[in-house]
């Protein structure tokens, strides 16, 4: 493919992006947890973002690594924009490997476009601070990677967490956390989603402000009616404050920050704001071998939101055991595969 042909390509992948995303605010400090110019697209819909990734990306290959089920992996990280995502190298199902790398690639092809949106919008910016004599912004990457992670893989089921922060004009960032698990079988991505009868995503991110944080993930678990809700709730809660009492604050600084602000504004109660998890932020959700990741989103005011939201630590995410979430699992592949586990 020519240099042009690229060129053309690419430019109006970002231009899609560009007109689903107009009236947003770029580098506010809130999360995003997929992809913006996702909003009226299906999220499994990854065709036009492999494209993308195979017309644009040059990429740098990683070690390989292996689960604990002995799958291989690896990151590929694209060299313009920093963005990494995992490959499978190895699994007994070679035609799930293909599936999944397939659905891998689109994943990364729709980072990128997003980080080089960002990028755009950043050098447009400095374009306007440079006419009128101010400094300009300075940085490597518009979006820079805090984790990037798979975190389980089967023949089946596929989960990863990828977290970045995205530089803005201000003291303020945008936060990314994208827990996404991927069905083979289906050609399906699924995440946090809300419960029937409810257009938007749960939460506070909700667009009838409903504050209403019950939900179902993927075919593993149905939590939609208030008793379950709160019986996740503290079942969530009781193993964050388990967390909390085992965390080493010298082992890790971002423990260390996270700690000190639980000891100085909330001494009876590690996650703050969270001690009442409808009232706050959104959670994220992703399969690991040891149980469901609970990831919180956001921490403010009562602790640093970088350190904890977005670096995985020992209390964040939250570990739930699979065999303590069967009250709220729905019956079928995804239970008993994850059951089976433990």
């Amino acid at each position: 493919m020519s240099c042009v042909s690229t060129i053309l390509r690419l430019a109006f992948f970002l231009s899609i992006a560009l007109v689903s995303t107009l009236g947003a605010a770029w580098g506010q400090s809130f999360y995003q947890e997929t992809w913006r110019y996702y909003y009226n697209r299906p999220l499994s819909d990854l065709s036009m973002w492999r494209q993308a990734f195979r017309d644009y990306a040059q990429v740098r290959l990683g070690p390989e690594r292996r689960l604990a089920n002995g799958v291989s992996w690896r990151l590929l990280t694209d060299v313009r924009t920093g963005i990494a995502w995992p490959r499978i190298t190895w699994m007994a199902d070679k035609q799930h490997l293909q599936t999944a790398n397939e659905m891998l690639e689109g994943a990364h092809g729709a980072s990128i476009v997003d980080a080089r949106m960002l990028k755009d919008e950043l050098d447009g910016v400095n374009r306007a601070r440079q006419a009128n004599g101010w400094s300009a912004i300075v940085f490597d990457h518009a979006a820079t990677q805090t984790s990037i992670d798979l975190t389980y893989a089967s023949t089946r089921l596929l989960s990863v967490i990828d977290m970045e922060m995205e530089k803005s004009e201000g003291t303020a960032f945008g936060r990314v956390i994208r827990g996404l698990t991927f069905d083979l079988e289906q050609r399906k991505v699924f995440r946090i989603e809300p419960c029937p009868g409810h257009k938007a995503a749960h939460g506070n991110m909700a667009e009838d402000r409903s504050h209403d944080f019950k939900f179902r993930f993927g075919e593993l678990l149905d939590v939609c009616d208030e008793e379950a809700y709160q019986k996740f709730r503290k079942l969530v809660l009781d193993h964050a404050e388990r967390a909390a009492r085992k965390a080493d604050p010298k082992r890790d600084v971002n423990v260390e920050a996270c700690l000190h602000h639980y000891i100085k504004y909330r001494p009876d109660v590690y996650f703050g704001e969270h001690e009442d998890i409808q009232g706050s932020e959104d959670l994220v959700l992703y399969l690991t071998f040891g149980g469901l990741a609970v990831h919180f989103t956001d921490f403010f005011p009562h602790v640093d939101t970088a350190s904890c939201a977005l670096f995985r630590t020992v209390l964040n995410p939250v570990i739930v055991p699979y065999r303590e979430l069967q009250t709220f699992m729905r019956p079928g592949p995804w239970r008993d595969e994850l059951l089976a586990l433990q």
